[in-house]
């Protein structure tokens, strides 16, 4: 009987972790680390405001170019070719994935498809449903969570902090 997992490449953890205050500021280091000669940062408009300043002049700082790439919200195929072909210089950058689940999935796309290395820099923001107590309705609060710093390289878990604004 041939077992579900034959065929299957199994890892219980990234090429490497990190997490804890002040990680983005290992960022260029990683970067260096598997090569890169500068970063391309795919993130979207609300984690760029957030963030995404921070971790590009954290590079330039180390001596690191790093352009961005607008993630429009959704992970299609589309959206990876277009970013993909935005991505010309890629010859010796990283790419870093700076955000939510879709980011990082298209960041992923767009490693591949330009042959590149790849960071992911999670990020954390929530959706928060609050009953408001002057009337019945329900209003929608987006709430941006600081939780510590995290980078890391291949997939993880985990979160950067954001500041509350």
């Amino acid at each position: 009987m041939a077992s579900v997992l034959s065929g299957l490449r199994i890892a219980g953890f990234p090429g490497r972790y990190l997490q804890g205050p002040g990680a983005i500021g290992a960022l260029s280091h990683i970067v260096r680390e598997l090569g890169g000669h500068s970063a391309i940062v795919v993130s979207d408009d609300f984690v760029e405001q957030a963030v995404g300043t921070r971790v590009r002049n954290q590079l330039q700082a180390d001596g690191l170019a790093s352009r961005r790439l607008r993630f429009p919200g959704e992970c299609t195929k589309a959206t990876i070719d277009a970013l993909a072909s935005q991505a010309t210089d890629a010859r010796g950058a990283v790419v870093v994935g700076l955000g939510g689940g879709k980011t990082i999935d298209t960041a992923k796309g767009v490693a591949r498809a330009v042959d590149a290395r790849l960071v992911i820099v999670p990020t954390i923001a929530s959706i928060v449903i609050a009953g408001n107590p002057q009337n019945s309705s329900t209003t929608l609060r987006r709430i941006a969570a600081p939780v510590g710093d995290t980078v890391s390289h291949c997939t993880c878990a985990g979160t950067v902090g954001i500041p509350r604004s």
